[in-house]
């Protein structure tokens, strides 16, 4: 049970970091084109 959690919880930090990278990229990448 407590494994099944924590793989879940990696799951969503992973997502999340996944995100927040993308939108520095995002963010990074404009800021350089300009």
């Amino acid at each position: 049970m407590e494994r099944k959690i924590q793989s879940l919880l990696a799951k969503k930090i992973y997502k999340n970091r996944a995100k927040v990278e993308n939108f520095y990229h995002l963010v990074t990448g404009n800021a350089q084109n300009e």
